[in-house]
């Protein structure tokens, strides 16, 4: 077993202890683009000193990253990045200096990677790009990253039909994602199975 079908196998145990439903193994299908996000995801709560990851974080990694199906989106839909990005890290925990520690994914942030998926397949694309996971994060009934994309009137109906309309020309869904995932990613994603033990937010 690789540690990419391990990684798979500890979420599947999780996913199943949290009750929560979807593909774990849709990593393999993220694009590099998406796999990016995720590590600019992990970076930005390292650095905070954050020991959770949260779907703020995902957002704050799709902002850093500027550019992708997620980013064109928001660009298209005239949303103001720096506003956002601001509005996001003011509702994290304050910022403590950096342990070192891989911050580990929330339920919710897990729930967002599975949504992701969910969402790659009833669109009926092959990848998962950054735009399904915007589109999994905006799935979660209540976060602040809901609330901050409502006040510049993006709904999850109105992102999917853009993202519908945006991927009907070539991009990043014919990315090729590979056999692998960064060995940072995967570090963070295989510190989720402490997660149930550790009692953190969601």
């Amino acid at each position: 077993m690789n540690w990419l079908e391990s990684i798979a196998v500890r979420l599947r145990q999780l996913a199943l202890q949290m009750n929560l439903n979807g593909d774990v193994d849709c990593m393999q299908t993220f694009t590099p683009r998406a796999q990016k996000v995720l590590e600019l995801a992990r970076d930005a709560a390292a650095k905070a000193g954050c020991p959770f990851l949260r779907t703020e974080h995902l957002i704050l990694g799709i902002l850093e990253l500027g550019q992708g199906g997620a980013f064109d989106v928001m660009t298209a839909g005239k949303i103001d990045i720096e506003s956002t990005r601001q509005e996001l890290e003011k509702g994290l925990p304050p910022k403590q200096p950096p342990t070192g520690a891989v911050p580990m994914p929330t339920p919710g942030f897990l729930r967002v990677i599975m949504a992701a998926d969910m969402e790659r397949k009833d669109l009926k694309h092959e990848f998962t790009g950054t735009e399904h996971l915007l589109l999994g994060v905006l799935r979660e009934p209540v976060s602040l990253v809901r609330e901050v994309f409502a006040r510049a009137g993006f709904t999850l109906e109105s992102v999917r039909k853009e993202v519908q309309r945006i991927r009907s020309a070539p991009d990043e869904s014919t990315s090729n994602p590979g056999t692998d995932l960064n060995q940072g990613v995967a570090d963070c994603f295989q510190s989720a199975i402490s997660c149930r033990r550790s009692g953190f937010m969601p």
